[in-house]
Formats: structure tokens, C-alpha cells, sequence
């Protein structure tokens, strides 16, 4: 008898490398032998004097077990059912619960999910998710133990979160309860690896015994009730200490306590990882199953009557279509050398609980992408661009190419849930124009995860910071596709903002339904090491929409300055560079050198800002250079600034935020590096900040110095405010005057902005700091310069305000 490798079952294998039979049960058509041969149907095979012939490989018969398939009654309250699961690409776990539930595991299945992991509301589903990194081993023992002190059923069945299952599987099991010796049962695994049991051959029921110490893979375990409990008491079980080796362990275990362990041959279970694991590996070969076949026919099922009406809402991978109207979906997934990562992508919009039409467009990819997205499914429709033009390009491309009212616009780097397209239309009313949802990011190059986005729609919080993603659903009719090409990479962000402008309705799905990767040679990763050039974007963005932050009127910006045309240059380009908001800006000449107001002039030419130039033939000071800009300004608010003063990136944005949060603020400042008292070179300031001290190497970078405060808080009360970048508010100005130019001590500058705090603290003002914003000041250029002494000029301003009484404002 030959062990021919189609042969499902094995059953055709002897000693022998041959085998012979006359039997009339069998087909012979040119000495080659057609049906099922087998020991088991067979009597004669290897009977004395008959000719060796060879088996056909067109046999395809062996899908069922020898005798046919047995008829099985389902009992759910038999087994309860437990999914272990580590923090995993969105989808990989909703399709394991699809893949139970079709297989016939219809009872309620509770989910342990280790930290980190989504927590999405799924049908039949109760998750557990742990407030620590357990590992793998000890999440697992945390299920094992919580099964065993819930519910009462004599079996337990433990799954992992990346398998799929033979359609009578649950039919399987249940065979297994009805015949297999209670009393030896260590656990029946409906997953049989060929790792282990390559050579193995199925017996008369499809149930294989081994008694092997070391099994790999623990898919499907079922355990009875007893068995478990024994295992997690071993000490095998109580010594390991590694977070990993579940299977070894119990497998371990289960051979020194005399357990047995069953498996079915053909494997009613296969691990998949649905394309894809949780670093975006492929399964290793020897994930493999035995002859693993999903349309299994092995088992017959007699259905109680209530099965069909307990889970028709509950089977994910039907085509269930909601439909609005006459309208429909189109999925654009604009792709430019994804090739890795576009057929999980596909696949995961392939199985939604929804139809939609699905559209790649190959924005000029050199890795062939586009060749293995026809190959992997000729129906999906490819739209090139020869040459790259960027996503948002490539989006438009697909959208003008459908007539569909309902938009998804994909990435090509990321998984949706099997309900992603259902939860965001569901969401849907006649006048909403956008249904977005949370996301799980998986940075590639690290393995580290986020979840981000969603939270109720605020157009003042969106101005703020994204908190949409592009893989949204949006009404086509509201899509400014005309001008969509020629946005930034920050197209998403520019989207949504657009909307929001125009009163559109947005409304969140509040659950993570899909996980995108971030890639290193990816947009998002670009944009995110690109600091100079994501700030420059940012600032950008935010100065086209500041109408929604109801900053209608520009802020405007004075500057004085005496010569130091290269700081006032400097000056100009971060304010112009790294500010979110519409600024006039204000130059006061204070008598500078012949040249000086020119190449002013030039750098606002290239820098194409509103440039208004006041020029003094003498120095009359700091004071009344500020007073006379204030008096010329215009607008609701004004920033005081020095132009030997750099901005940081959003730096007056965070100051802006702190004047509109409350109606009584006179003026806001920033944290910067001199040595002020609003210093970080403070260690109480740093700690204030939550700001390390090996963090700063240099303070008169405004990048680093914004960066450090990123996300730090928002702002805190003052008492006085140094004026080399302060942003005034128009009522205290008009209620308590400008600074005063009047003291002679007050002259240059030194205790004018002290003499100006006072006034204002005194009739009820406020001054905040703001926490989040970093300015560089380099501190005393002018009077080193024009050769002053500014210590000397100090003490006189000291001595005037301590002889000052603002007590009675």
C-alpha cells in the first residue's frame, strides 16, 4: 500500500510500499485504481497474488471519515468557550469569533484580552481586558482559572485568536464529548499540526490518540473541567515563569499526570493569522494543519430548533446590505508601493458585514503592487498613475472614476474590522456628511501600538489637532475634489477642516475598528521625523481655518527694534514659519542704521507677509517704540515682541488658547531658555513643566524647546510677565493704558512690562503663563549693541517700582 500525500486521512498506508486489491467496491480503469482504498474498506488489500497497481490522484472521496459522515446533536451547554488574545491587528479577533460562529459555536464566548489589546463591543462576546502586560502564558492561565470558577459546563474549550475552522467543527467536538473515555480526557484539539502528527493516520471516528510529551500549537483546546483544573495545579504549570510556551506547558503536564490527548485527523483547524500576526509576519510553515479543509464533511448536524433564530444577527462573514436609498460605498485605497501590506488590506474590505465597491489606484508604484493586486483578485478594480502624484491625487483619481454617494477612502497599510463599513453606516442620519471612528496604530520598525482619534466632533478641538482619519465614510456630494490635489500631505486634517467650515455634520462611531501600520518609508512616519517641515504644515493649515477658533481678526505683531536687522529677519521668519494664526505685522524703527529698514522689507517681500514699517529718526526707547505700534495696530489682541525673540512652533497658537479660555486675561507668555524667571534653565520650572533636564542640550533651539513641551499643560496664573513675547489683550490696553513712557526709569524697556503687570493685576486682570509654548530669547542683544548698561539702567527701574504703591490701581 503507497502513503500517497493526497490521501487525507492516511488510511491507505501499510509497512508495505505497495498495495493490491480485487475488491468490486473499486474502479479499475487502465491498471489505475479510482474511489477510496483503505484498510477499513478494503479486505483484500495485500492479498496474496494480486497485482500491485497505483492509486489515481484524482481520488478526492477521503474528505469523510471511513463510513461516511456521523450524525451529531449539538449540545451548546456542553462546552463553554474562552478566546485568549495579545494586542492583534485590528480584525484578526472579530474574524476568529466569525469563524466559531459559523463553524457552529453559537453559545456566548468570553474573551481575555492582555493589555493594550481593542475592547470593541462585539455580538455574544464578553471581553475581559487586563489592566496589566501579562504575557501570553499568564493571560492564558487567567482565562484558565476564570472558566473554571464561572459557569458549570463539564467542558472548556480555549481558543487563540488567529485560527479558522472546518463549518462542522463545533459538530466535531461534540462527537468527541459523546464518545471519547471521559475518564483518561486531557483535551481534544480540533487543530492538528503537521509539526507533530505528519505521520499520523485517522482511525475509524476521525479522533487520533497520542501520547506525546511536547505538542505544538494550543488553537483549539477542550479541556474537561477536571482535566484543567488538574493542569493549572500541576507543578509543572506552577513553576513556568516565561510569558510564552503555553503549549509545551500543558502539554507537559497532561503526559506526567497520565492524561490523554486527542486529535482530529483531518484537522477540523488551521492558524492562519488571517494573512497576517501580530508584527505582520506570515505564519510559520509549521503552523500548517493536517489536511486542513473548511467544507469538511465528516460530520452531520441535528439542530435544535432555536439555533437558526440565536445567531442570524451574529454571522459576520454573510452579506447582510444596508441600503440608504438607492445609494451605495466605494472603498478608494490609493496605494504607492505597498505590495506587503494591500492584500490583508483587501481582504479585510473584502469580508465587511456590507457591499461596497472596492477601487486600487497604483500611484506610480515600483514594486509591483499593481501585478499582485490583479492576481490576487481579478474583480478588484486598479486605476494607475504612471508616475507618483501623492495620496490625495491618487484619492481623487478613484473617486472621480465611481458614481457611488457613500466614500471610504483606505489606506493601503492597514486592517479593518469585518464590521468597520456597518458601524460607520449605521452611525449615518440624512444630514450627516462624515461617520468616523477610532484607530490602532502599529509603528513597524518598534512592534509599539496606540489607539487614537474618535471622541465627539468639536470643531474648535479638530482646529487643535486631527483627530479624524482618512479612512472615514463621507458623503461624495460634499468632497471638494477640484481642490483636494493641491492640498498638503496634511489632506486629511485639510478635509475635515474644509467641512467643518461649512457647517457639515460629523458624527463618531466610538470603537476602534481598524489598525493601521506606520511604516519607516511611509507618509505619516515622514511627516513625524520631518519636524521643521510638519511644523511649517501645521501652521499653514491652521491659518486657512482660523475662522473656528472665531480668530476672524488678525493678531497683530509689533516689533521694536534699533538696527539687528539679522535678528529682526530671524524673528520675522518663525513668526511667519511656525504661527497657526492670521498676524499684521508691525515694525518700529528706532533710529537704525541706512539699510536696516530695507533688508527688513526684503525678508517680509519673501516671506509674503503684511508688513507695516514706522520709522523714528532718533532713539526715543523700547517703551514708546511698543506704545506707538499699539496705537497704529488693529484687532482684538497684540504681541509684544522683541526682535532678538524666535518662536517656537505653535508658540503663539498655545498663547492665544490660553487668552480665549477665560474673558478677563490681560496678557499670556511662553517658557523660554534665558535666564528670566520663565526659564527652564530653573530646576523649579523644569519640574513645574514635567520636563527632564537631559532633555535639554540646547535652549536656544525653538524646535527642541517645543517639542519638549508637546502635550505638556496648558497654562497656569502669573503674577508678571516679561515683554519680549507677550500677547496683550485689546480691553485691558483700553481699561489700564499702554506701558508707561512717561518714567524716565521706564525708558528702555527694563520695569516698563512689571510697572504694566501690576496696573493690570490690580483692577482684576489675570496674566497666565502658558506651559505648552516655547520662545527663544537670546536677551539683551540691543544693549549689548549700542554699548548700554543694562544693569545700571535695571537697578534704576527696580528702584522706581518698589516706591510705587499699586494697591490702589
Amino acid at each position: 500500500m503507497r502513503n500517497l500525500p493526497e490521501c487525507r486521512h492516511r488510511g491507505c498506508r501499510t509497512s508495505s510500499n505497495q498495495w493490491v486489491c480485487d475488491s468490486p467496491d473499486v474502479e479499475v480503469l487502465g491498471g489505475i485504481i479510482t474511489g477510496d482504498i483503505c484498510r477499513d474498506h478494503c479486505p483484500h488489500v495485500d492479498h496474496p497474488g494480486h497485482k500491485p497497481v497505483e492509486r489515481s490522484p484524482a481520488c478526492t472521496h477521503q474528505a469523510q471519515p471511513p463510513g461516511g459522515p456521523i450524525a451529531v446533536v449539538l449540545d451548546l451547554a456542553m462546552v463553554s468557550v474562552a478566546m485568549v488574545t495579545a494586542p492583534r491587528p485590528i480584525g484578526m479577533v472579530e474574524r476568529s469569533i466569525a469563524e466559531l460562529r459559523t463553524a457552529g459555536f453559537h453559545q456566548p464566548i468570553q474573551l481575555f484580552a492582555d493589555a493594550g489589546s481593542p475592547s470593541n463591543d462585539l455580538a455574544g462576546v464578553v471581553t475581559h481586558v487586563s489592566d496589566h502586560g501579562l504575557g501570553c502564558w499568564h493571560n492564558w492561565l487567567r482565562a484558565a482559572h476564570a472558566m473554571l470558577n464561572d459557569g458549570d459546563s463539564p467542558f472548556i474549550m480555549l481558543c487563540e485568536d488567529d485560527i479558522e475552522l472546518a463549518n462542522c467543527a463545533a459538530m466535531g467536538l461534540q462527537h468527541a464529548i459523546d464518545r471519547l473515555p471521559i475518564r483518561d480526557w486531557g483535551f481534544a484539539s480540533l487543530y492538528a499540526p503537521k509539526y507533530n502528527l505528519r505521520d499520523q493516520e485517522m482511525d475509524s471516528t476521525g479522533w487520533l490518540s497520542v501520547r506525546r510529551e511536547n505538542h505544538w500549537g494550543a488553537l483549539t483546546w477542550c479541556f474537561s473541567r477536571e482535566s484543567l483544573r488538574a493542569v493549572l495545579s500541576s507543578r509543572i504549570a506552577t513553576r513556568h515563569r516565561g510569558d510564552r510556551d503555553t503549549d509545551i506547558v500543558v502539554s507537559q503536564a497532561l503526559h506526567v499526570l497520565g492524561r490523554q490527548t486527542y486529535f482530529h485527523v483531518p484537522s477540523l483547524a488551521a492558524h492562519t493569522g488571517f494573512g497576517i500576526s501580530s508584527l505582520g509576519h506570515i505564519p510559520r510553515t509549521e503552523s500548517a494543519a493536517v489536511n486542513f479543509d473548511r467544507n469538511y464533511g465528516g460530520y452531520v448536524a441535528a439542530l435544535p430548533d432555536n439555533v437558526s433564530q440565536l445567531t442570524s444577527t451574529e454571522m459576520p462573514r454573510s452579506r447582510r446590505v444596508r441600503v440608504i436609498g438607492d445609494q451605495s460605498i466605494v472603498v478608494v485605497i490609493p496605494n504607492y508601493n505597498c505590495r506587503d501590506y494591500l492584500k490583508p488590506c483587501i481582504e479585510s474590505l473584502k469580508h465587511q458585514s456590507v457591499d461596497c465597491e472596492i477601487v486600487v489606484v497604483d500611484d506610480g508604484s515600483t514594486d509591483g503592487s499593481i501585478d499582485a493586486t490583479r492576481e490576487h483578485d481579478p474583480e478588484i478594480r486598479v486605476l494607475r498613475h504612471e508616475h507618483n502624484k501623492g495620496a490625495h491625487a491618487a484619492r481623487v483619481t478613484g473617486i472621480r472614476a465611481t458614481a457611488s454617494e457613500w466614500v471610504v477612502m483606505a489606506d493601503a497599510d492597514a486592517v479593518y474590522s469585518p464590521d468597520y463599513l456597518k458601524c460607520l453606516l449605521d452611525a449615518t442620519g440624512p444630514d450627516t456628511t462624515v461617520s468616523y471612528c477610532k484607530m490602532q496604530r502599529t509603528f513597524v520598525s518598534t512592534g509599539r501600538r496606540q489607539v487614537i482619534g474618535g471622541g465627539s466632533f468639536d470643531a474648535r478641538r479638530l482646529w487643535w489637532n486631527n483627530f479624524i482619519s482618512m479612512c472615514s465614510l463621507v458623503r461624495r456630494s460634499a468632497l471638494p475634489l477640484d481642490q483636494m490635489p493641491n492640498w498638503s500631505h496634511l489632506d486629511d486634517w485639510q478635509l475635515w477642516l474644509h467641512l467643518a467650515c461649512r457647517g457639515h455634520q460629523f458624527v463618531n462611531v466610538n470603537k476602534v475598528l481598524f489598525e493601521a501600520f506606520v511604516r519607516p518609508e511611509g507618509k505619516s512616519a515622514k511627516v513625524e521625523t520631518q519636524v521643521h517641515r510638519g511644523a511649517v504644515e501645521v501652521a499653514n493649515v491652521r491659518r486657512s481655518y482660523a475662522e473656528l477658533i472665531e480668530c476672524n481678526d488678525p493678531i497683530s505683531v509689533v516689533i521694536p527694534a534699533t538696527n539687528g536687522a539679522d535678528l529682526t529677519s530671524e524673528c520675522l521668519w518663525h513668526l511667519a514659519r511656525y504661527t497657526g494664526l492670521p498676524l499684521n505685522f508691525i515694525y518700529v524703527d528706532n533710529g537704525s542704521r541706512r539699510g536696516t529698514i530695507q533688508q527688513v522689507q526684503d525678508t517680509a517681500d519673501i516671506l509674503q507677509i503684511p508688513l507695516r514699517i514706522f520709522h523714528n529718526s532718533t532713539n526715543p526707547g523700547f517703551t514708546e517704540a511698543v506704545n506707538q505700534g499699539i496705537a497704529v495696530s488693529g484687532g482684538r489682541h497684540v504681541l509684544c515682541q522683541n526682535n532678538d525673540c524666535f518662536v517656537g512652533p505653535q508658540c503663539v497658537d498655545r498663547m492665544f488658547a490660553e487668552m480665549i479660555a477665560a474673558p478677563r486675561i490681560a496678557a499670556v507668555g511662553p517658557l523660554t531658555g534665558n535666564d528670566s524667571r520663565h526659564s527652564l534653565r530653573h530646576r523649579w520650572m523644569r519640574e513645574e513643566a514635567s520636563i527632564r533636564q537631559d532633555l535639554i542640550f540646547d535652549y536656544n533651539d525653538a524646535l527642541i524647546g517645543a517639542r519638549m513641551l508637546h502635550g505638556r499643560r496648558r497654562g497656569r496664573d502669573d503674577n508678571l510677565l516679561a515683554f519680549f513675547c507677550t500677547l496683550m489683550h485689546r480691553n485691558a490696553i483700553a481699561e489700564c493704558g499702554g506701558l508707561d513712557q512717561s518714567t524716565h526709569e521706564f525708558r528702555s524697556g527694563l520695569g516698563a512690562d512689571d510697572d504694566w503687570c501690576h496696573r493690570v493685576t490690580a483692577t482684576g486682570w489675570q496674566l497666565r503663563m502658558a506651559m505648552d509654548a516655547y520662545a527663544v530669547h537670546l536677551g539683551s542683544q540691543t544693549f549689548r549693541r549700542l554699548g548700554m548698561d543694562r544693569k545700571a539702567l535695571q537697578r534704576e527701574a527696580l528702584r522706581r517700582l518698589s516706591a510705587t504703591d499699586y494697591s490702589t490701581g
